[in-house]
């Protein structure tokens, strides 16, 4: 069976032939070219049949050698040097590995084996000539460029990351390694040309940007050299072009900036410096620091600012990203600064969350990730002048999640903690429990009490430790089933100080569903509850109360007894008399959770705070999911607080329909509020929530009747902003119709035929109505 080529790590493949290839003594080098040439010769081999007849190793290596020749491409002694028996073992073990993977994953390792040898020679991973190129091409499309002169070319990758068109690169003549450039922009299809370094200044380039990466050395001759020399940088300054210019600084293992400093620094006397950025590539290890600086011959670029942006891998704000996700987060931001009002289409799925988390209404400072400072004209730059050059562990201060804005929710509770149920729902990966961290951390910043329920082994809730605790609680036991059951007992007994509490944890319980009873046992003992009531105390949840049980269980060791309550199937299954009574322990881990998060709200629950909890429908039943919004609304009633509830549950969301219900869908980093009339059924919420489609679902036929109705009420009533609202519409829709054909794959029913149909004809009315109100 093939391997797909996006599905194979080709750096696994090559050290697995590397392996195979150990007994031939071969030096890493060599080994590379070989398995290099033979990649090659095997893709070619699919075009040219001749080299499949050929068997005798001469003659496959006198045919081979020449095609090579013929294409002006250097093959190293390495293939000279070897035996002829040598030669057969290494095309055999080659051929073996390629034969599994498709034509296209060839050509894939093909290209992957240039730029391991292309980089290896110059002391860098193929990751950092891959990461620096992305960012690179990034920077250079912002800056509205026709045409890149790139100085000293390391993979020629930036050739391929690029939208520009004309690419120009200085001749190299190294051995092997032009011809490698050569070959793999040709496999790229990409035009190019190539002129002396001497040239640079006559070279006819329309509005270029010219790339210098520093990186470029020879390991060979400079393998005592740890720091390469400015040399290249100085001899272009010294050919004074016009145009922008993106300079690379070399990597380094240590965050020791002096090396960059000196490269800002030397740059600055001659041009303007417009933007700073520090960046991170992977190592065998760990990872490396590096800098690029985007200057311009044009002083007015910038606006006299200069824009600096920290990306490292130690930077708080970056935690969870991918490299290539932050070196693209930071062309997004240079961009956003440049050209404010231009849209990107090259931006990765995690990064466009943070620009509209962000970003939504243009650049902004973001402490710890970029900053807009005064550019300085042919002054001296510091090492202090950068955040991204000091320690970001020194003030220990938390940084919120960049990949979903808790802005509207902020808000919310910072005008008012009163009364108040806020839920947001959103798929698997969508930020809900960042979000609740962060509002955590938020919220005891100003002040303002707060509580988390940790009623889940998966909650991710900050401890109370530090700065959080004087306004911050972690609350409940999530761990083990019997420190939860000790939490459970121990809330119920506090609440039973207060027979307000008490009475409002009643009234939820009935709402819930449960025995007009709740009991606490000691351990060991689950007994029927016409028996001997030696260990058992009963307490009632409809008035009137039985004072004398409730202040017996007062005098209650929280530790030696647990919760107990009749079941709803066992009430169902037997007369009352012989009711079952189900300690915590025995209980499903549905009712578990519901016992353990209202006893722990109602004994926690104070005026004006906020209570936290992350997924409460775990485990619950349909029913408990319908009702558990109202028993939330009575809480925040009855206390005059707020709860902040993440959720998966649409069933939750369609019951949330109480005056004090605010709810939230999170949308690539933003949160949207939910309209009351889009919370009224499951189908909906699926919908816009989790962009999932059902089959008969209500929300396509209203949505499109919907929008086609508004379009005509403002062609009739607002013809000027009728077009974009049209627009708009269209854009719904056609979201809409993506949905229904990427989640009902499997389903190829009248249904949905029909429901992509009526869309179709929607959007066919909206443009109609559009154009016929515009004549």
């Amino acid at each position: 069976m093939e391997l797909i080529a996006q599905d194979v790590d080709w750096t696994q493949v090559r050290r697995k032939i590397i392996s195979e290839l150990s007994s031939l003594r071969l030096n890493g080098t060599d080994a590379d070219w070989i398995i290099l040439v033979f990649a090659i010769a095997h893709e070619k081999s699919g075009i040219d049949p001749q080299l499949e007849r050929l068997s005798a190793p001469e003659d496959l290596r006198t045919k081979i050698e020449n095609d090579f020749e013929r294409s002006g491409f250097g093959v190293k002694n390495a293939l000279h040097r070897l035996s002829d028996e040598a030669f057969s073992s290494c095309l055999h073990v080659v051929k073996n590995h390629l034969l599994i993977i498709n034509r296209d994953g060839v050509r894939d390792f093909t290209i992957f084996m240039i730029n391991h040898i292309l980089s290896s020679s110059h002391g860098v991973t193929t990751s950092y000539s891959r990461i620096s190129s992305f960012l690179v091409a990034g920077i250079a499309e912002n800056l509205r460029c026709s045409s890149i002169i790139d100085l000293q070319p390391i993979t020629a990758q930036v050739a391929i990351d690029s939208i520009i068109k004309y690419y120009h690169l200085i001749r190299d003549d190294r051995s092997g390694e032009a011809e490698l450039r050569r070959l793999k922009l040709e496999m790229h299809n990409k035009d190019y040309t190539e002129f002396g370094f001497d040239g640079v200044p006559d070279y006819p380039a329309q509005n270029p940007v010219y790339i210098l990466d520093l990186n470029r050395r020879d390991v060979g001759a400079s393998s005592g050299i740890k720091v390469p020399k400015l040399t290249p940088l100085e001899e272009f300054l010294d050919m004074d072009v016009s145009g922008e210019i993106i300079v690379i600084t070399p990597q380094f293992r240590t965050k020791s900036h002096k090396y960059a400093l000196r490269v800002l620094n030397l740059l600055a006397q001659r041009y303007p410096i417009n933007t700073v950025i520090n960046f991170s590539t992977p190592t065998a290890k760990s990872f490396s620091y590096g800098t690029l600086i985007v200057a311009s011959s044009d002083s007015r670029r910038g606006k006299g600012e200069l824009l600096e942006i920290d990306v490292t891998r130690n930077n708080p704000a970056t935690k969870g990203l991918s490299y290539l996700d932050t070196v693209n987060l930071a062309s997004s931001i240079h961009g956003i600064w440049t050209e404010p009002d231009t849209s990107y289409n090259r931006t990765l799925p995690t990064v466009q969350r943070i620009i509209n988390a962000q970003f939504s209404d243009g650049y902004i400072d973001i402490p710890s990730l970029c900053r807009v400072m005064p550019r300085k004209t042919l002054g001296i730059f510091q090492d202090n002048e950068f955040m991204g050059m000091g320690n970001h562990d020194k003030d220990g201060g938390y940084q919120s999640s960049l990949l979903i804005n808790s802005a509207p929710i902020l808000e919310s509770l910072t005008e008012s903690q009163v009364n108040k149920c806020l839920y947001v729902i959103g798929n698997n990966g969508a930020g809900k429990s960042f979000l609740l961290c962060d509002l955590v951390h938020q919220l005891a910043e100003r002040g303002m009490e707060c509580a988390a329920l940790s009623v889940s082994r998966a909650d991710r809730f900050p401890k109370a430790t530090g700065g959080l605790e004087r306004y911050y609680a972690l609350i409940g036991e999530s761990q083990s089933l019997a420190k939860r059951s000790s939490a459970s007992t121990k809330s119920l007994i506090s609440l039973l100080e207060t027979p307000y509490r008490f009475n409002i944890f009643a009234k939820i319980l009935v709402e819930l569903g449960f025995n007009q009873e709740v009991y606490l046992i000691r351990k060991g003992k689950a007994q029927k509850q016409g028996e001997d009531g030696n260990g058992i105390i009963s307490l009632s949840l409809t008035p009137p109360h039985d004072q004398e049980a409730i202040e017996l269980a007062k005098q209650l060791d929280p530790s030696a007894y647990e919760i107990g309550i009749v079941p709803r199937q066992e009430r169902e299954l037997h007369f009352n008399n012989y009711d079952i009574i189900i300690p915590f322990s025995n209980l499903s881990s549905g009712e578990r959770n519901i016992l353990q998060l209202i006893t722990l709200l109602v004994s926690t629950a104070s005026h004006n705070a906020t209570h936290f909890i992350d997924e409460p429908e775990i485990s619950l039943h349909v029913r408990w999911q319908q009702i558990l919004p109202k028993a939330f609304s009575i809480l925040a009633e009855e206390f005059d607080m707020s709860l902040v509830v993440a959720t998966h549950s649409p069933v939750m969301i369609a019951n949330a329909t109480d005056s004090n219900c605010f709810c939230y869908n999170v949308n690539e980093g933003v949160l949207e509020l939910i309209d009351l009339e889009d919370r009224h059924s499951v189908e909906t919420i699926l919908l816009q929530g989790f962009h999932t489609y059902t089959p008969h679902n209500r929300e396509v036929h209203e949505k499109c009747a919907r929008l086609v109705s508004d379009v005509i009420e403002r062609v009739n009533t607002n013809a000027g902003g009728a077009k974009e609202f049209g627009k708009s519409a269209i854009e719904d829709l056609s979201t809409i119709s993506e949905i229904i054909n990427r989640t009902a794959t499997h389903d190829n029913g009248a249904q949905k035929q029909g429901d992509l149909d009526l869309i179709h004809k929607a959007m066919t009315a909206i443009s109609t109505v559009i154009q016929a109100g515009q004549q």
